[in-house]
């Protein structure tokens, strides 16, 4: 997972993968910041994408927006993080 992410997110990532425990589950997650546009206007958006393998399924959290919200964006990406849970069937 680590090996695809950064293949997927080269050039832009802010660090390594690392990883992180979600819902009790291992996974991996990668911080990253690049330049988006958003009709004419050129952004710097920074993002966090964090990754489990559950039951041969892939599972996504993404957080993404404005850097200039970076602050904000952590606390939310961080309440998704902790509040995540895979139903009772996976």
């Amino acid at each position: 997972m680590a090996t695809s992410l950064i293949q997927e997110y080269s050039g832009v990532l802010l660090g390594w993968p690392y990883t992180i425990v979600v819902d009790g589950r291992d996974g991996v997650e990668v911080k990253y910041e690049k330049i988006a546009f958003f009709g004419t206007a050129k952004v710097t958006v920074t993002g966090w994408e964090a990754v489990l393998l559950v039951n041969d399924q892939r599972w996504v959290i993404e957080v993404v927006g404005r850097s200039e919200y970076r602050g904000e964006l952590e606390g939310v990406h961080s309440q998704f993080v902790s509040r995540f849970r895979l139903s009772a069937g996976q």
